[in-house]
């Protein structure tokens, strides 16, 4: 089970594959495309602490957290919800395989 893809560089789709571009440092070597996953959790941060003061303190970025939704974006990654009560931020999972030495999803995202 997986709440994002792992996309590769030759993926059918141009988001992913043009996401997956940039990670590539070197001829000889691809950088894991996961990486750019991280770029997800600094933007949610810039997000929820924009809209705290100037100075936020964890109250703040907690409140405003609690409140934050990101819709679903072009890499397939499902929709953002944070709240007092799911600080998981997902509900949801697909099911993935190995198939060709590359994980490939096999459903789409299932609830509970």
């Amino acid at each position: 089970m997986n709440t994002v893809n792992y996309p590769y560089m030759d993926d059918a789709s141009k988001n992913i594959a043009n996401g997956a571009r940039p990670t590539r440092r070197s001829s000889t070597r691809p950088e894991p495309f996961m990486s750019v996953y991280g770029d997800l959790v600094i933007d949610i941060f810039a997000d929820v602490a924009q809209k705290g003061r100037t100075q936020p303190n964890d109250r703040d970025l907690i409140a405003a957290l609690e409140k934050y939704t990101r819709p679903r974006d072009k890499f397939g990654t499902d929709e953002v919800v944070f709240s007092p009560r799911r600080s998981t931020s997902y509900d949801r999972a697909r099911l993935s395989q190995v198939q060709n030495g590359k994980w490939v999803q096999v459903t789409d995202y299932l609830s509970e």
